[in-house]
């Protein structure tokens, strides 16, 4: 996806934990190009090194956070059991 005035591209993720609680994820440029192409729908990840904020602008109020993924990062693929 691409900023409407054109500076930069971002991708979101609706993260699930094991109880069913959703949270939204961003990744903005360096870390979008980074992370892109690793993560797969249905997969299960460690996530570390994000920054949470209230969702101020999210239409849909099941999920009223966001983590902001950054250049420090880390995402793990975990096994599926």
């Amino acid at each position: 996806m691409q900023f409407k005035n054109g500076n930069g591209h971002y991708f979101n993720v609706t993260l699930v934990d094991k109880e069913g609680s959703r949270i939204t994820g961003s990744f903005f440029n360096d870390v979008c190009d980074k992370f892109y192409d690793s993560l797969r729908e249905g997969g299960i990840y460690l996530f570390k090194k994000g920054i949470v904020k209230q969702n101020k602008y999210a239409s849909n109020k099941d999920l009223p956070y966001n983590i902001t993924f950054e250049k420090y990062t880390e995402i793990v693929e975990e096994a599926d059991d």
